[in-house]
Formats: C-alpha cells, structure tokens, sequence
C-alpha cells in the first residue's frame, strides 16, 4: 500500500501501511526553510526530469519558485474566475507528453478547492502524467486525494504539521505515495 514519511519518524496509527523513513537529500535545502519546502523541491527534482511541468497560477510560492527551477517546459495555467477552478478541460490536450502535474488543493493563496475528485482521477488514467498534490490545508478542508494512491501509482501528496498543528518552527512534513514513487526516494 502506501505511506512515505520525511524529515520525522512518524509510527502509524495501525500497521496496514509499511513505513518508509528517511532524512531528505537536502536539494536547495536552506536551514530557514521547512522540511515540508524540501519535499516539494525534492519531489520536483526526482520526477521533473525529461516531463514537462504544468502549475496553476497563482499557486504557493514554493512550488511556482521550483517549478521555475527545474523545468525545461513550464505551463502555468490560470485559475478560472470567479470561482478560481483549475482548468481541466484545458490541460488534457497537453497530456500527450511526460508531465509533472503540481497542484495545491486548496489552493494558496485564494484558499479554494481548485479540483475535485474525479477531474484527478480522470488525469490519473493516463500514464504520462504524475501529479503532486499538496494538501496543507487538509485539515481545515477535510479534502483529500489519499483513496487515489491505492488505485494509481502515479500520485503523491504532500502535507505539513505546520498550518492546523501549530507546528510551523517544527518544520515536519510528509509524503504520502504508492510504491513506484516511494522507490524513487529510496534510491
């Protein structure tokens, strides 16, 4: 099944889900920055390579700061207002290459769920896409793509302890992923 942890040794709560831990290569690692920043820059330097990479914008700075960085192809795609939605009718014409999909649901900074469900799952279908989902905001959105990692192992999701913990000088994150991403971190 699935579950990556970075940063922090974190025990699952039952032992359905195998625990993978380790320290992070610190890529573009600042010690002012949080583990959770790191495995986001991580994430886009494991599996950014040789795909294009597709953002919504706006998007957290992080993410758009990265994707900058690493990218040899980078689409930043509008929010559509009023309800500020990411646009997937758009981007499904643009799927026919590798692609490293980053989203943050809820998005920051406008704090809305950008994609539902089922628009990922219909991403998810196609083989050269794989999509980080950065869920800081789960706990106050109660909205999660976690279902997602047990039918397809071309997602990920990233949260932080930092927003609805109160753990922001704590700087802990984690990774949640199906095995093929996982193996990626491990080597």
């Amino acid at each position: 099944e699935c579950f990556a942890a970075f940063g922090v040794i974190i025990q699952p709560a039952e032992k359905r889900f195998p625990v993978f831990c380790q320290q992070p290569r610190e890529i573009g690692h600042r010690p002012d920055r949080t583990r959770w920043i790191t495995e986001i820059k991580e994430f886009f330097f494991l599996f950014s390579e040789n795909r294009q990479i597709i953002i919504a914008d706006p998007t957290f700075v992080i993410i758009e700061n990265t994707a900058i960085r690493y990218a040899q192809e980078l689409l930043k795609v509008k929010l559509s207002e009023p309800k500020f939605k990411f646009p997937i009718n758009i981007i499904e014409g643009e799927l026919t290459k590798p692609t490293l999909l980053v989203l943050d649901n809820p998005n920051n900074p406008t704090g809305n769920l950008i994609v539902t469900k089922t628009e990922i799952e219909s991403l998810l279908r196609n083989e050269n896409v794989i999509i980080l989902i950065d869920e800081a905001y789960f706990e106050f959105s109660n909205i999660t793509f976690i279902s997602l990692i047990k039918k397809f192992n071309n997602i990920a999701i990233v949260r932080t302890l930092s927003k609805s913990f109160g753990l922001a000088g704590a700087g802990i994150g984690y990774l949640l992923a199906g095995t093929d991403i996982r193996k990626k971190f491990e080597g």
